[in-house]
């Protein structure tokens, strides 16, 4: 959410794009395009793909999918590590993350991480370990130190 309060106050935010990150469906009439390779693209990813063609920005994806199906299809199997196509070399975070949901919900979650390191830096991302020595140093004695057990959570691992 801080990521995505961030490209608002940015100006880098479209709240349909957040409407198709969050239900993927975009609330308009599908373009009749032919999916280019129904053995690759299954017909639940090829609708996503339509509907994120509604938005903007992605408004020539399905056809540049049909046009450079090979170069794409590479992309896609290897989207973690490969270069994206030229024609969006210049794309905005949440955009990235959009075409991760589409493409392959698989790995959203890595692109939700990848999404908040471009926005906001890998600090958060990485786990903060606090120890129950730290936090006492850090304490005064007008200022409670209260912590709050999840399930699973064993007091004296944290006392440790």
């Amino acid at each position: 959410m801080m990521a995505v309060s961030m490209t608002q106050v940015e100006g880098k935010f479209d709240p349909a794009d957040w409407g198709i990150l969050l239900t993927g469906l975009s609330g308009q009439p599908l373009p009749d395009i032919k999916n280019p390779d129904p053995e690759f693209f299954s017909n639940t990813q090829w609708e996503s793909i339509l509907h994120l063609s509604n938005l903007p920005f992605f408004k020539e994806f399905p056809e540049l999918l049909t046009n450079d199906t090979e170069i794409w299809k590479e992309y896609i199997n290897n989207i973690d590590q490969a270069e994206i196509p030229e024609v969006y070399k210049d794309i905005l975070p949440l955009h990235r993350l959009l075409l991760v949901k589409t493409l392959r919900i698989d790995i959203f979650t890595a692109g939700v991480k990848r999404f908040i390191t471009d926005v906001l830096g890998e600090y958060f991302i990485e786990p903060q370990i606090y120890t129950l020595e730290e936090s006492y140093k850090d304490s005064k004695p007008e200022i409670p130190l209260i912590y709050l057990l999840s399930p699973g959570d064993d007091p004296q691992v944290i006392t440790k």
